[in-house]
């Protein structure tokens, strides 16, 4: 993650982004392997308080999502029903 040019590089592929999904990936890449709720995300990235039912984070994730897997590269953000968000590769099955 460059922060400075916003770019995401990833399999060798670079992939530009907007400053609020710089600033996301980097929450994820510090907490790797933590659980992450929606309410702890928006607190700590954007300082503001969730609101539930409103989508937010959900439009969030998911727009980084599909800029980091646009190459059919492995999901690196991982969904816990009713719990929020895992960052990191996949564990080997």
């Amino acid at each position: 993650l460059d922060r400075n040019n916003l770019i995401v590089e990833r399999d060798g592929i670079r992939v530009p982004v907007r400053k609020g999904e710089s600033d996301l990936l980097a929450y994820f890449m510090q907490n790797a392997g933590r659980l992450l709720s929606p309410e702890k995300i928006i607190r700590d990235v954007w300082k503001f308080a969730y609101l539930p039912g409103t989508g937010v984070i959900e439009t969030r994730v998911n727009t980084l999502r599909k800029k980091l897997n646009s190459l059919g590269s492995p999901d690196l953000i991982r969904n816990r029903r009713n719990a929020g968000y895992i960052f990191g590769r996949p564990d080997p099955t």
